[in-house]
């Protein structure tokens, strides 16, 4: 009987093992070296701050295992296949305890691999693979329904928990707990006054935060260390700030449309037949889970649209579907092989499930599983130091260096001699005052108390380019634009220094070949082809770049623009090469156009670079297919009167009458 007990925990803890294999050697992309620091040193990651997240990387830091950037990343590993695992727990009840241990023995040996097939979807192993929120998200979320399934006991205290400690991993899961947590109000009120209690109990994670700021952690963004700077970091003010056009903008359902059909239509067909399968016998559970799916679609698409494009959010809706698909290969191997004999049915159902799920699994991870590299973003960063000159600044914007960056200088304690900031953190007084005090960088107190603006850039700024130690990473629009005329064109970084307008279109001109010297440093390769992840980094600052050059030299940023889309064919470089042919090559700009829109279906930009191309093509159905895209994506009426009469005045008296009216 002992050995029953532990059957069931066999699966996770297997499927762990092998997960611990698949997690990136290093530091990673996007925010993964900035929560990865803020959780080894204690210190404050960017908004909302993910104070119980802070803590349980903390906790697996301490792992004797391999470097500290991996001891991170393995918190997401444990919390996505115990996400996946209670989830499958909560599709398939047990009646009774005793039922929980009695299930076919050998029918356990599927789930190992069944727990691991979220990492066979790119934009879920994107997550599973380093430190992000994202997996222990889903871990309240998969626990919250699986609470919820259990109404012969007491749900709301174990709820009230759930929302309390959601709260300090990420919004999504604190609102999706607080709505089985209402749910299970509906009729059943035992446990109310103890579930008050553990709800203030979970909260208490966040008190971490104001304590953190008290620390001399050099990674402190925003300083919540009083209520005013608490409460904009828990509200992430200066996040909605910068994204609140796109909130509940138009798109945000093409946008999760594409999302899922790109990484999870291979899911459809199996979940369907498991939801088909689960109708007959947990009802009440499928139903659950279409609701949570529905509720993560509805946060995706209206609340954070533009999480969907960079694979943060709409992950719910792809982990319901793998776990709903794991249903359904179970289901249809029942079927296939209800034919033969009792005693031979069940191994042969688990062999073909064997079978089915080792063939997914290998195709996705064959495929890099949405990574591409994995430890390119710690070479990224080891090359940035590497080429930093003593005493210098280097302002990345990219959220890749930024946190590459920040990992290597706070949490290993690389070139204690520079500073690498994130461009974000000197637009916030109370992140320039920290950064100032802990850094023993005075000369950026000047910019504390000014608008964001040129005046602010300048202040902090100009110091440090007087004494030509500022390297620039380009990427963010504004300070891009001040400090362009003194722009040197490199890779990776962008060098502020005194320079005659001919010697930077020099530079401008050799910038596609050293964009392949630099990836061809980290990677080893001369051709930069091991190492897609890095392919697109570069792509991207190219893009930007010819996009600088655009109105100085039209020469230079076509150069730049056809270098951007050989590395990587992305929408935005597709896009910016579009807008630079539209005079010269219209049909030419319309095909690709037309391309970036297959990679990204809702980059209304680009529709309405088409729309100018189809009309400088006279191509009147084109023209008028792309004006009407375009102009649904405009939301102020003056705003589309005044592009809509820039686009009739290129048009012919012809397609001036097709066109609609400004």
């Amino acid at each position: 009987m002992k050995s029953a007990v532990w059957l069931p925990w066999l699966a996770p803890a297997a499927a762990l093992g092998a997960a611990v294999w698949l997690l990136a050697p290093s530091v990673a992309w996007f925010d993964s070296g900035e929560l990865a620091a803020a959780a080894v040193q204690l210190g404050v990651p960017h908004p909302t701050g993910f104070a119980a997240w802070v803590l349980g990387g903390h906790a697996t830091s301490r792992i004797p295992l391999a470097n500290g950037a991996l001891r991170v990343h393995l918190a997401s590993a444990i919390a996505g296949v115990a996400a996946c695992w209670l989830w499958l727990r909560a599709l398939d009840p047990p009646s009774t305890a005793a039922d929980a241990v009695a299930s076919p023995p050998l029918r356990r040996w599927t789930e190992p691999l069944a727990l691991l097939l979220p990492w066979s979807v790119p934009a879920l192993a994107l997550h599973l693979r380093a430190a992000e929120v994202y997996a222990p998200t889903w871990l309240i979320a998969a626990a919250a329904l699986w609470v919820f399934q259990q109404p012969e006991r007491p749900r709301l205290p174990a709820l009230a928990l759930l929302v309390g400690v959601g709260a300090g991993i990420h919004v999504e899961a604190a609102l999706i707990a607080l709505g089985f947590l209402l749910a299970a109000l509906v009729g059943d009120r035992r446990g109310a006054g103890p579930a008050l209690a553990l709800l203030v109990a979970g909260l208490g994670a966040v008190a971490y935060l104001p304590l953190a700021a008290q620390r001399p952690a050099a990674l402190n963004w925003g300083d919540p260390g009083d209520w005013p700077g608490l409460w904009a970091h828990l509200s992430a003010a200066s996040i909605r700030g910068a994204f609140d056009d796109q909130i509940g903008a138009r798109g945000g359902w093409t946008a999760l449309w594409h999302l899922v059909g790109f990484h999870g239509r291979w899911l459809v067909l199996p979940a369907a037949i498991g939801a088909a399968a689960l109708v007959r016998t947990h009802l009440r559970a499928l139903v659950a889970t279409a609701l949570l799916m529905a509720a993560d679609a509805v946060y995706s698409a209206v609340l954070n649209p533009m999480g969907l494009r960079d694979q943060q959010a709409g992950l719910l809706v792809l982990l319901g579907l793998a776990v709903l698909a794991i249903a359904g290969l179970q289901a249809a191997a029942d079927l296939c092989t209800r034919p033969l004999s009792a005693r031979l049915a069940l191994p042969a159902s688990v062999l073909l499930q064997w079978a089915v799920l080792g063939a997914l699994l290998a195709g996705g991870l064959g495929a890099g599983a949405g990574q591409g590299d994995l430890a390119a973003g710690g070479r990224y960063a080891d090359a940035l130091l590497a080429h930093a000159n003593p005493d210098q600044l280097l302002i990345a914007s990219s959220d890749h260096a930024s946190a590459a960056c920040t990992w290597l200088q706070t949490a290993e304690g690389a070139r204690p001699d520079c500073l690498c900031l994130p461009a974000a953190f000197l637009r916030d007084d109370r992140a320039t005052r920290h950064l100032a005090r802990q850094r023993q960088r005075p000369e950026l107190l000047p910019a504390v108390g000014l608008p964001v603006g040129g005046a602010r850039t300048s202040a902090w700024l100009m110091p440090f380019a007087e004494r030509g130690v500022v390297a620039w990473e380009p990427g963010q629009p504004l300070e891009d634009g001040l400090i362009e005329p003194g722009l040197l064109a490199d890779l990776p970084w962008s060098a502020l220094l005194p320079a005659s307008a001919q010697q930077r279109r020099d530079q401008a001109l050799q910038l596609p070949d050293a964009a392949t010297r630099a990836c061809a440093a980290i990677t080893d390769d001369p051709a930069c082809s091991p190492s897609p992840t890095l392919q697109i980094a570069w792509s991207a600052a190219l893009a930007v770049h010819a996009g600088h050059w655009a109105r100085r030299d039209p020469q230079v940023a076509m150069v730049i623009a056809r270098a951007a889309v050989r590395l990587h064919r992305s929408a935005k470089a597709l896009g910016n090469l579009a807008a630079l042919e539209v005079e010269q090559a219209p049909q030419q700009a319309l095909e690709h156009c037309r391309e970036a829109l297959q990679v990204l279906p809702d980059y209304q930009r680009v529709h309405r670079i088409c729309a100018r191309a189809a009309v400088r093509a006279e191509l009147a159905d084109a023209a008028l297919q792309h004006t009407l895209q375009a102009l649904s994506s405009l939301p102020e009426p003056a705003e589309r009167r005044r592009w809509l009469a820039g686009l009739r005045s290129e048009a012919s008296p012809a397609l001036r009458a097709v066109l609609p009216e400004p």
